[in-house]
């Protein structure tokens, strides 16, 4: 599988610093990112604009 097409989890902490040595807990901000979009599928045509809009 392309490693194009394989979403990605990032995760970066809240705080700046661990302590070494000790067991911790941290808050992240997660995000996930999607992949690519694969070039050989058919995308749509966009949608006409909406009258009254």
């Amino acid at each position: 599988m392309n490693p194009n097409n394989v979403p990605q989890v990032l995760l970066t902490p809240l705080k700046p610093a661990l302590i070494l040595g000790c067991a911790q807990k941290l808050r992240v901000l997660a995000r996930v990112q999607s992949p690519d979009p694969d070039p050989a599928t058919v995308s749509a045509p966009p949608l006409p604009p909406c009258a009254g809009h």
